[in-house]
């Protein structure tokens, strides 16, 4: 008995698995609960829709484990000719401990195929073992919460890292024998998401009938997004509401129509900070997913007198906005003159991506056999959890002859005219019989003792003039230093209103305050600089801290379109203004 909804599963898939050809596959939402949590299991299979062979599939033992609820579904692709069955099973451990669950295998063709495996580590709550936060129900429902229609989130995993993509499906579930028109979905408020939404896609008009709590309702997607979390800690899939008209559904037409409005509950998202453990020095961050590094040189040998053009390309499986951007270091044997860019990002199939194309023109300082080395971009893993290089190889470039100096260049260097050019020719001066001056000698005018007296009393006049100067310069940073708390707080004030630029407003604004505050440049500074520069000025490191991760919030909020709205917006400025006080505070002690 304790198989037989095992053998209830192998018939559930059976019909798919004689249609398809590609893998089965399995996956958990999690590894770690307590006795009293379920975990979710979803196995999954989309193979060829033409085959006529039977698989032969075989479930692994799973006695430890107790099923609470089980939900199928199965839809078809005409356009690839594929059919794909999804089974998720809500599994109950019967005993604390590390239980695994085993692979499941398909043969079929004369190949076989085999799932992972996973261990799940249960707690019985009562000791001192660690708990993993319950995590949401992130796939399709068990059981319908309506029997007529309902909404409902749907993600792959509940738990990511700050800047990891994840991947977010509003559907609508009606129950089959009912029709849903003028379906209609109010504004989502993904507040702590960089979000971008996928373009309707194709099919999803009529969905697919599935099998709920023992029901069966159509299933249609309303709306998909690719999030970005911008900042760590427990962040929400809100409650999305719907409106709709719901009608009966009769062979002859529609019967009758009546309002209704359904809503998904919100999904908790943990967001994981960055970790600080093998964090590179020059990691600029927060640069999350996979990233890569190509150089190319449009020549490889060129004359000293010819320019030589190098592009550097960044492709990222995440925000472009958060990758900071190649530099080059120093090149001996080149001058390299501003780079231009190029920038797109959008959706590569269910994945966001970017590009970022980079180009300097170098011109050789001098002849042979020059290399430009290697550049170097660390980045976030977020599949390893660790922290990566993207790197070029070393390029080569062989500069023939030697630069030609300009006309200017000879000047500056005080060159004299090559031998056996005589120059221009000069004419011959002719000496004068007597040089006589009439009228009384030019030491006597009032004009010599002018000329003697003035360039004194000019340099008095300048040295009173700078102190005067610098009497009221002093006090002029005196009083912007006493003012930079208050002008800064108005300008947090005013930035209230703003939409997602005001996020960098902030950062602006705080910036500002610092340099007003202390009398010297903070903007440019990297967050360990200025870390270190806060620290010697006698603010706490708790404050430091604390600033850095405002300015990060504000770099990442500025590329959200949700960022715009008034309540993330207020508790950014009212993040920052109490910064500002407790600077003054530490200052001031």
């Amino acid at each position: 008995m304790a198989r037989a909804w095992w053998v209830a599963l192998l018939v559930l898939l059976a019909p798919a698995l004689a249609l398809a050809a590609d893998p089965i596959r399995a996956q958990v939402d999690r590894t770690s609960i307590r006795l009293e949590e379920n975990v979710r299991l979803t196995v999954t299979v989309s193979l060829d829709a033409r085959t006529t062979d039977q698989p032969d599939l075989q479930a692994p033992d799973l006695s430890a484990w107790e099923l609470v609820g089980r939900f199928e579904s199965t839809s078809q692709d005409g356009m690839r000719g594929t059919a794909t069955t999804r089974v998720d099973l809500l599994l109950r451990p019967r005993r604390a401990g590390r239980l695994e669950i085993g692979a499941f295998t398909m043969k079929l063709g004369g190949r076989s195929w085999r799932t992972s495996t996973f261990a799940i580590d249960v707690h019985d709550g009562r000791g001192g073992s660690p708990t993993a936060p319950a995590a949401p129900q992130a796939g399709v429902p068990g059981e319908a919460p309506a029997r007529d229609a309902f909404v409902a989130w749907e993600v792959p995993r509940a738990e990511v890292w700050l800047g990891e993509q994840l991947e977010a499906a509003l559907y609508i579930y009606v129950n089959a024998e009912l029709g849903a028109s003028q379906i209609t979905l109010a504004d989502v408020n993904l507040d702590g998401f960089w979000s971008q939404q996928h373009p309707r896609r194709a099919g999803l008009s009529r969905g697919e009938v599935v099998d709920v709590g023992g029901r069966a309702f159509r299933r249609q997607e309303l709306v998909r997004y690719t999030l970005f979390p911008i900042r760590s800690g427990a962040l929400k899939l809100p409650p999305a509401r719907v409106d709709m008209m719901l009608s009966e559904q009769w062979m002859l037409g529609r019967g009758r129509s009546a309002p209704a409005q359904r809503t998904a509950s919100p999904i908790a998202v943990e967001v994981k900070p960055l970790p600080a453990q093998g964090r590179p020095a020059d990691f600029a961050g927060p640069a999350v997913g996979d990233v890569r590094l190509n150089a190319t040189l449009d020549r490889t040998a060129a004359q000293a007198d010819e320019a030589i053009q190098l592009t550097v390309t960044t492709e990222v499986d995440g925000l472009l906005q958060n990758t900071p951007r190649v530099t080059l270091p120093d090149l001996p044997g080149f001058k390299a003159f501003p780079p231009t860019e190029d920038e797109t990002s959008a959706l590569r199939g269910e994945r966001f991506g970017g590009t970022r194309r980079t180009t300097w023109l170098l011109r050789p300082l001098k002849a042979g056999r020059l290399t430009i080395p290697a550049l170097r971009l660390p980045f976030f893993d977020p599949a390893s959890g660790a922290y990566r290089e993207a790197a070029t190889v070393p390029l080569q470039v062989t500069v023939r002859g030697q630069p030609k100096p300009g006309a200017a260049d000879d000047v500056a260097a005080g060159g004299a005219p090559a031998a056996g050019d005589a120059g221009p020719a000069l004419r011959t001066i002719r000496k004068l019989d007597a040089l006589r001056s009439e009228g009384r000698p030019a030491y006597r005018s009032p004009l010599f003792f002018a000329a003697l007296a003035l360039p004194p009393l000019l340099l008095i006049g300048l040295l009173a003039g700078d102190r005067v100067r610098a009497r009221r310069a002093g006090g002029a940073a005196a009083r912007t230093a006493r003012r930079a708390a208050a002008d800064a707080r108005r300008e947090l004030e005013r930035l209230r209103t703003g939409g997602a630029e005001a996020f960098a407003g902030i950062a602006r604004a705080l910036l500002h305050y610092l340099e007003a505050r202390f009398g010297e440049p903070f903007n440019g500074l990297t967050h360990e600089r200025l870390a270190a520069r806060l620290r010697a000025l006698g603010v706490d490191d708790g404050t430091a801290g604390d600033l850095l991760a405002e300015l990060e919030n504000c770099d990442f909020a500025r590329f959200a379109p949700s960022a715009t709205r008034a309540g993330e917006l207020d508790e950014a400025v009212k993040r920052a203004g109490a910064l500002v006080g407790r600077i003054e505070q530490a200052v001031d002690a």
